[in-house]
This record gives C-alpha cells, structure tokens and sequence, in this order.
C-alpha cells in the first residue's frame, strides 16, 4: 500500500510542478513539425507522406492518437497533445522512481532520483508545452532500463524499440 501512495504522491507532485510552466508555451519549429504530423496522421496520412520529417515515424504517431481524440471530441487539438505530453512526463518522473527503487533496493534512492529528475528544466519546460519527442523518447528510456534491471527482456527490448523509433 505504501508503495501505492508513493506513486500517486509522485505523480501529483509531477503534475503540479510541469502544471507550473503551463499551456501556452511556444510551440519549437520541432514541436510545430510533430503537431502537424500528428494532424496528417490523425486524418490517416501515414508519416513521411504528408509531412517528411528526417526523425523516426513514431514521433507523428504519438502526436496523432491524442490529435484524433481531441478531433473527435471538438476539443483543441494542440491542447490534447500538451495534456498528453504533461502526462508522459509525469510518467518519466514515476519511472524513474521505480528504477531507483529496484537498482539500490531503496525506495528512499527512488524518491531522490525522481525529485532530482523532477528538477531538470530542460525537461520539464517541454513537458507541458511540447509537443517535443524527447519526452516520451526518455520515458521509453526509462522504462527500458527499468525491466533490463527486473531480468523481463522482451519488455526491456519492446521499450528501447520504441525509444528507437522516436
């Protein structure tokens, strides 16, 4: 149960602090490339056929599930993606947590290395205002070196295709 609540601690922390750099950010050349991927795959264009973009085809892709959702929905479609992204780094923090806590067997160690994750700008200020791939490039990361220390290889591989691919 402890652990439970550490986790929903953290993501509420994580939530509050990448809540703080808001919205309304401005969009990067490489966000606005992402979004307007996203848009074309989100209208069934696959990637590098509407918008070519040198990076991996899963960056428009990731951007595309919340742009069809908020299309669907009438919402604004820039506003899903930011949401989407807020969530994603809120998950690198909690990630990181449980990484921590399975290499040093502490979940004192988890704690440190998810606020010291928490704490590093150049992440955080894309987090809520991206869209900007690295975000759930480093998530995949994460998440990759999170089962290579738990032994699960196929899930350990999955993820660090899917970081490849961003």
């Amino acid at each position: 149960m402890a652990r439970v609540s550490t986790s929903v601690l953290l993501i509420d922390v994580a939530a509050a602090v990448y809540g703080l750099y808001g919205f309304q950010g401005l969009l990067t050349v490489d966000g606005a490339h992402y979004l307007y991927g996203g848009q074309r795959f989100a209208q069934g264009v696959p990637p590098y056929v509407g918008a070519f973009d040198i990076k991996g085809p899963l960056g428009p892709m990731l951007v595309g599930l919340p742009v069809a959702i908020a299309n669907r929905l009438g919402w604004n479609d820039l506003l899903a993606v930011r949401a989407t992204w807020l969530l994603l780094g809120c998950l690198a923090v909690l990630a990181t947590y449980w990484t921590g806590t399975r290499l040093f067997q502490s979940p004192r160690v988890g704690l440190f290395a998810a606020f010291t994750f928490l704490g590093f700008f150049g992440f955080a200020r894309y987090t809520a205002s991206g869209p900007e791939t690295k975000i759930p490039m480093v998530v995949f990361e994460i998440l990759c070196l999170y089962f290579v220390l738990g032994k699960r290889w196929l899930r350990a591989s999955l993820f660090g295709t899917l970081a490849s691919l961003i």
